[in-house]
């Protein structure tokens, strides 16, 4: 039988009205990387790319939980780029402005909001590994996945 291993939403991402959000519920404590990544998408041919995204992790309630801009200047960006590795995720470079959060959440609802430094806007891909990062407890895992986006056709161009 087949398994989930990534779940990933690329399109056009700014600030404001152009916020990219992506909803997701946690059943049980899990550790979670959420990537926004613009820059690092050139090196696979995608144009205009999101420069410099800045990634922030909200609880149901609205409160910030965690937040990311040049995931490479991260105190633990040995760990980030370790453990995007260990679930299949292309590696970012160690100098791209692209963003990315290695956290633990307890059991929940949460939303990812990828916008761009300073207004800007681009096309961005939002990604969440949902292979296993560590043990976790029976019944703790990955429940749903929303996603909001402007759905446009000159996305690629």
């Amino acid at each position: 039988p087949g398994r989930l291993i990534n779940l990933s939403v690329r399109t056009n991402a700014g600030s404001g009205a152009q916020t990219m959000i992506v909803g997701f519920v946690v059943a049980g404590e899990k550790p979670l990387l959420i990537r926004g990544i613009g820059p690092t998408l050139a090196s696979f041919g995608v144009p205009n790319v999101l420069l410099d995204p800045q990634l922030k992790v909200l609880s149901a309630t609205g409160s910030e939980l965690a937040n990311n801009d040049d995931w490479g200047l991260s105190a633990n960006s040995l760990t980030v780029a370790d453990t995007a590795a260990a679930v299949g995720a292309f590696a970012l470079g160690k100098s791209a402005k692209d963003a990315a959060i290695l956290t633990a959440l307890p059991g929940g609802a949460y939303t990812a909001q990828i916008t761009g430094a300073g207004g800007t806007t681009g096309v961005a891909l939002a990604e969440r590994p949902a292979r296993a990062i560590s043990r976790r407890p029976a019944g703790a895992g990955l429940r749903r996945d929303f996603r909001r986006g402007r759905s446009d056709s000159r996305a690629d161009q």
